[in-house]
């Protein structure tokens, strides 16, 4: 670090401008980490989201689906009486 601007002649000067230059540094990695971390996240929460409500989606036409199978069923179980048969009561 102390090696950092051979330029200046004081040692103390070039202590303080090495340190804050990795200040600025950090700080500017940390930005670009607290951004990074924050859109992964959201990408995966959105993630979570778009295939629980495909889950959702799929289960509420499983249930569909039984229910058509059972009235289905039961229209085959219990047909329905044609008009020419209702007629003839």
């Amino acid at each position: 670090m102390l090696y950092f601007t051979p330029i200046l002649p004081s040692v103390v000067m070039q202590a303080k401008i090495g340190y804050s230059f990795i200040i600025c540094m950090g700080a500017n990695m940390a930005t670009h980490l607290f951004f990074l971390l924050r859109a992964t996240f959201r990408d995966c929460n959105r993630k979570y989201k778009a295939k629980k409500a495909k889950k959702k989606a799929k289960e509420i036409k499983v249930d569909q689906d039984d229910e058509k199978e059972v009235t289905d069923n039961f229209s085959v179980l219990h047909p329905k009486p044609m008009p020419s048969e209702l007629m003839d009561k």
